[in-house]
């Protein structure tokens, strides 16, 4: 398996934290490349050393890309303060539960001898 990195930053670029008003059209950006991660993780056919660990990091990949899809959607043509209340009111605990799991599955290949994401510097 070749390295796997994320293609965004957070706030991306020329965003302010405050610009409500572009905040739908960057979650529509990272929605889709979540989207792509997903189908191009899900492509890949893991040794059976890395399956389980493979199976549960495209599983949490595709449960992040389902928020930040919905967090699109609900965002998309709202008017800045309505962005503002919708990312108030926004519970994270999915997102965080995710994104464990991501880092778990990580770990797991890491230590089994496969890199995966960017943050181990590739």
């Amino acid at each position: 398996m070749r390295a796997v990195g994320h293609d965004f930053s957070l706030p991306p670029d020329g965003v302010a934290t405050t610009d409500f008003k572009r905040v739908p059209a960057y979650f529509g950006t990272v929605a889709t490349r979540l989207d792509k991660l997903v189908q191009y993780l899900g492509a890949i056919e893991p040794p059976e050393s890395a399956r389980d660990a493979h199976a549960r990091l495209v599983d949490g990949y595709r449960k992040e890309a389902t928020i930040v899809n919905s967090l699109a959607a609900e965002t998309r043509g709202a008017s800045a303060a309505r962005v503002q209340l919708l990312l108030r009111q926004f519970d994270s605990t999915a997102l965080r539960s995710a994104l464990r799991q991501i880092q778990a599955a990580d770990d797991e290949l890491a230590a089994r001898g496969f890199r995966i994401s960017s943050s181990r510097g590739g």
